[in-house]
């Protein structure tokens, strides 16, 4: 994924892994890489799971 959205270390994508959310900002980036590489995505995709709970 670090690739295809043109980083050029991984640790940045490793980081989201690790804390299992991908930051607000960077959103609208790994979304648009989505769509050019044709991966449909939901909202649902990108909301931590912890944070589906606390909103319910």
């Amino acid at each position: 994924m670090a690739q295809k959205l043109g980083h050029k270390s991984h640790t940045t994508v490793q980081g989201w892994w690790d804390r299992q959310v991908i930051p607000a900002q960077r959103q609208r980036e790994v979304v648009g890489a989505a769509e050019r590489l044709g991966i449909e995505l939901q909202p649902g995709d990108l909301i931590p799971a912890q944070a589906e709970k606390v909103a319910a």
